[in-house]
C-alpha cells in the first residue's frame, strides 16, 4: 500500500522535471517575449532607468522640490518618528501644528537643502549640480550633534514614504555613509515607480504604449529619483486604471475577491494625494460588478479613505492657525458660488497656461500623441462607437480632480499674495496634472454598442 500511494508522488515528481527542462523554458521564454505586453515593457524599463541612472549621478540627493517636506518625512519614516505628536510653531512661513522630528543634524540641517522646480530643471544637460558635492560633503562629515526641528508639511500619510524610507533604513542598518544611504533611498524609490508602471503595463488590455510613453516622460522619471512621492502617485493611478480597464473587457461577472482588490488600490491611491480622490468613481461603470457589489465598492472606499484622511490629519498632518484662512473665508462662506466659478475657470484656463508654459511637458506630450495615433490605426477595421459614458466620467473625474487641486492652492499658496477679486491662482506645476494622464487609456475603450451586463466587449488591438 505505501508503495502504491508513493507512485503518483514520483510521477508527478517526474511530470514537474520534465516541465522543467530546457526546452520548456525556452518556451516560456518564447511566449513571454511574443507577449503583447513584452515590447512596451522592455523599452520603458530601459529608457526609464537610463534616465534614472542619469539624474542619480548629476543631482544632488537634496535637490529636490519641497525639500522640507520630503526629507524630514522620509528620515522620519525610516527612524520611526512619523507618529511623532504635533506641537505648536509660531515661527517661519508655516506656522501652526507641526510635527517635530529628532535625529541627524546632517540630514535635517536645512540650509544644505536646495528647492528646485522640478519643470525647471534642464533635463537636456547632464552637467552635474551645483550644489552636489557640497550636499554630499555635508552628509559625510563627521556627525556633529542631533537636532529636532520642525517638518514644513506632512499632510501626506507616512506610507507614501515607504519606497524611499526603506532603501534610507537599509543603507544605514549597513552603515554605509550617509550620501550613500540616501543614494540607496534614491534607487529604491525610482524602481518603485519602475515596478508599479511595468505592472500596469502588464494589467492594462489595452494602451500599453501610450502608458509606456507616460511612464518615461522625464519630469516624472527625475521625480522619481529624488525623495519626492509624484512618482508613487502616478505608478498608482497608472495601477489603478489598468485595473479598472481589464474589468471593463471582462465578460464575466467580477468574484468578490477582485472588488475587493479595486477596493484595496482604490483605498490606497485616495490617500496618496486627496484631490486625485475623485479617480475612485471610474470602476462605477464596469458592466461585470453589480449593483451591490459597486455599492459596497465605493461605499467601503469612501469610508476608509475619509475615517484615515480625518485620523492623519487631526493627529499627524500639519494643521495651519485659523488666521491663515481668514482673508478668503468671508468669500468661501458667503460667495461659494463665485469661488466655484473661480475654480473652474483655472481648471481650464490656469492649467492650459501652466501646460503650455513647460517646454519639456510640451514635447512629452507631443511624443504621446503621435504613439496613440499610431496605436489607435491598429484596429480590426471594424466600425466602433465611441464608449461615451466612460468618456462623461473621465471628464468629471478630471475637472474633479482639477478643483480640489486649485482649492489646496486657494487655501495656501494665494492667502497672502493674490489679492481680493483676481481670478488667477498662483503655484499650480504641471505634474500635478500626471497623475491624471493614465485615463487617457479610456480613449482605447470603444465597441460596436454599449453592451449590457455579462457581453463582450470588442476593444483596439
Amino acid at each position: 500500500m505505501r508503495l502504491s500511494k508513493r507512485a503518483p508522488s514520483h510521477a508527478r515528481v517526474t511530470e514537474t522535471a520534465a516541465h522543467m527542462s530546457p526546452q520548456s523554458l525556452l518556451c516560456v521564454f518564447r511566449r513571454i517575449t511574443h507577449a503583447s505586453w513584452f515590447t512596451p515593457l522592455l523599452v520603458f524599463i530601459i529608457i526609464s532607468l537610463l534616465q534614472g541612472t542619469a539624474y542619480l549621478q548629476s543631482y544632488g540627493p537634496f535637490t529636490l522640490s519641497d525639500p522640507k517636506m520630503h526629507i524630514p518625512a522620509t528620515y522620519a519614516l525610516a527612524t520611526g518618528q512619523s507618529f511623532n505628536e504635533t506641537e505648536n510653531v509660531t515661527t517661519g512661513y508655516w506656522h501652526g501644528r507641526q510635527q517635530l522630528v529628532h535625529g541627524d543634524e546632517r540630514v535635517l540641517n536645512f540650509d544644505n537643502y536646495k528647492s528646485v522646480i522640478a519643470e525647471n530643471i534642464g533635463f537636456t544637460s547632464l552637467a552635474p549640480d551645483d550644489a552636489r558635492g557640497k550636499q554630499i560633503h555635508a552628509l559625510n562629515a563627521v556627525r556633529p550633534h542631533d537636532v529636532t526641528v520642525s517638518t514644513r508639511s506632512n499632510q501626506y500619510l507616512f506610507f507614501m514614504y515607504i519606497p524611499q524610507a526603506v532603501g534610507l533604513k537599509v543603507g544605514m542598518m549597513m552603515r554605509l555613509h550617509m550620501s550613500t544611504a540616501f543614494l540607496v533611498a534614491r534607487i529604491t524609490n525610482l524602481l518603485a515607480f519602475v515596478f508599479l508602471i511595468g505592472l500596469a503595463i502588464i494589467v492594462t488590455p489595452f494602451g500599453r504604449g501610450a502608458l509606456a510613453t507616460i511612464g518615461m516622460f522625464p519630469i516624472i522619471v527625475f521625480i522619481s529619483t529624488t525623495l519626492m512621492t509624484d512618482g508613487t502617485v502616478v505608478g498608482f493611478s497608472a495601477l489603478f486604471v489598468a485595473l479598472t480597464l481589464r474589468a471593463f473587457v471582462r465578460t464575466k461577472p467580477l468574484h468578490n475577491y477582485q472588488v475587493a482588490c479595486l477596493i484595496a488600490i482604490a483605498v490606497v491611491l485616495g490617500l496618496l494625494k486627496y484631490a486625485y480622490a475623485p479617480m475612485i468613481l471610474l470602476p462605477l461603470l464596469v458592466y461585470g460588478m453589480s449593483v451591490s457589489q459597486k455599492l459596497t465598492y465605493i461605499g467601503v472606499s469612501a469610508v476608509v479613505i475619509s475615517a484615515v484622511a480625518a485620523w492623519w490629519q487631526r493627529c499627524y498632518a500639519y494643521t495651519p492657525n485659523p488666521d491663515m484662512y481668514e482673508k478668503f473665508k468671508p468669500q468661501i462662506i458667503h460667495q461659494p458660488l463665485r469661488t466655484l466659478v473661480l475654480l473652474l475657470i483655472n481648471d481650464v484656463v490656469t492649467t492650459f497656461n501652466s501646460i503650455k508654459g513647460d517646454t519639456t511637458t510640451m514635447l512629452s506630450l507631443l511624443i504621446l500623441v503621435f504613439v496613440m495615433i499610431f496605436t489607435l490605426r491598429i484596429s480590426n477595421g471594424l466600425t466602433r462607437t465611441p464608449f461615451l459614458r466612460v468618456y462623461l466620467l473621465c471628464g468629471v473625474i478630471v475637472f474633479a480632480a482639477l478643483t480640489l487641486v486649485y482649492l489646496s492652492l486657494f487655501l495656501t499658496w494665494n492667502f497672502q499674495n493674490a489679492p481680493i477679486g483676481t481670478w488667477n491662482l498662483n503655484g499650480v506645476l504641471p505634474r500635478y496634472f500626471y497623475p491624471l494622464m493614465p485615463l487617457i487609456l479610456c480613449l482605447y475603450l470603444e465597441t460596436t454598442r454599449i453592451p449590457q451586463r455579462g457581453m463582450p466587449i470588442t476593444i483596439a488591438d
